[in-house]
């Protein structure tokens, strides 16, 4: 990312720091005294107002830089190699520069991306994926055993069956943010992971917009709802969390890159909360029509061919 010269002659950088959420500096090219390690970032032209110096194996070893605070960090242990969304190590030069800094796609970009009316309401494929886990929630079914489980194969041979569960989950739209943010991201930078190339995991991406978030599930390859769902049934891990009792609230999005030089591709994010007051927003994303854990309004008033007005009673609930 960046590199620091010393001495006005110098056509050689001494130091250079390498992205955020890198896991360490390169064998060889550790700062190994807190003393280098603040002459380092000083000569990287940040002014370091605080410090930090003691022993994790989570975090990078060594010299690091904190992300907004501009903290000096010393990492005493050797062995630490865990990345970190807000550090980035320090390192004397390589030779070469060290890559950009990771990012996500700005909400600007992903809204582009998307589309702005699907950042505002539910698209019909998302809402799809939802109906159809209601369904299933509802019916009960069967998932592939999981060895570190229970399986009760009630049904059949190899399969853990879920009873038919009549608490409905509630869609949550602040969750949904965080979930098309995410899908779409990596459908614009090519990659597929829970963690966001900025080293943000799930928690941290709902919390960065208001959701809270207790599982996550991924999906690749379908274009539809349905057949996401089926994907990730499929898997005894997913099948078997998805049905978990506590998961109230929830949200599904879809990602998808079309007319693209990389190729076409779809990426599926689908969180879940516990429902009640996890939830601050069930209204503002849900499609005309729908109440929020999927059913549809029973009435409406709808406009007879003569132009009078008609009182539409029909009942359309699952």
């Amino acid at each position: 990312c960046c590199a620091a010269w010393v001495g006005a002659q110098s056509s050689t950088p001494k130091y250079q720091r390498f992205p955020y959420f890198w896991p360490h500096c390169p064998d060889g090219f550790d700062i190994t005294t807190q003393e280098e390690c603040s002459k380092a970032i000083a000569t990287l032209g940040i002014t370091s107002t605080d410090s930090w110096t003691g022993e994790r194996d989570t975090m990078p070893r060594f010299c690091s830089l904190q992300k907004d605070t501009d903290d000096t960090i010393f990492n005493t242990d050797s062995t630490g190699v865990k990345r970190r969304y807000d550090l980035a190590p320090v390192c004397k030069w390589t030779g070469e520069d060290a890559p950009p800094d990771f990012f996500r796609a700005s909400r600007e970009d992903v809204t582009d991306w998307r589309g702005e009316e699907h950042t505002i309401t539910v698209k019909p494929e998302e809402w799809e994926y939802f109906l159809a886990f209601q369904e299933d929630r509802k019916n009960g079914f069967s998932c592939p055993c999981n060895p570190s489980l229970e399986c009760n194969e009630i049904k059949a041979p190899g399969e853990h069956w879920h009873p038919p569960n009549p608490e409905k989950a509630t869609f949550d739209c602040k969750l949904w943010i965080a979930a098309w943010l995410h899908a779409e991201d990596q459908s614009i930078q090519g990659y597929f992971s829970h963690t966001s190339k900025d080293g943000f995991s799930a928690r941290l991406r709902c919390l960065a917009v208001g959701a809270v978030e207790t599982g996550e599930h991924q999906a690749g390859r379908h274009t539809t709802g349905p057949g996401a769902l089926s994907g990730l049934q499929s898997s005894r891990g997913h099948c078997n969390s998805m049905f978990t009792p506590t998961f109230l609230g929830f949200a599904a999005a879809h990602g998808a890159r079309r007319n693209d030089p990389r190729g076409d591709g779809d990426i599926w994010t689908v969180l879940y909360n516990g429902g009640g007051s996890s939830i601050s927003d069930s209204e503002s994303c849900i499609p005309a029509g729908y109440t929020a854990t999927g059913e549809r309004k029973n009435s409406s008033l709808s406009l007879a061919p003569s132009g009078s007005p008609s009182l539409d009673l029909s009942t359309d609930s699952p």
